[in-house]
């Protein structure tokens, strides 16, 4: 009976430590990125489930904003993405 119940607390404390979502923040200065491209820009990256599309904003100075889930995206998969819809 006690070992059900240490099981039991042991898988309790897994699952409950188990990291499922990690949103970071994308900001990055983007030069030749202009409002009328963001449109591109949000289809592009609309593409990964890990980016979060209605929080993609160019804001003031050409810095590129957005929110992603690092455990389903990498940092340079968005780079890479933005800089190709650059070119």
């Amino acid at each position: 009976m006690s070992e059900r119940i240490i099981v039991a607390v042991m898988l309790c404390a897994a699952l409950l430590g188990c990291r499922r979502e990690d949103v970071r923040v994308f900001e990055e200065r983007c030069d030749g990125l202009t409002d009328a491209r963001m449109a591109e820009v949000r289809w592009a990256l609309g593409k990964y489930e890990g980016v979060k599309v209605d929080t993609v904003k160019l804001e003031n100075g050409g810095v590129l904003r957005l929110e992603y889930d690092s455990m389903k995206i990498a940092k340079e998969n968005i780079r890479r993405e933005v800089e190709a819809c650059l070119k």
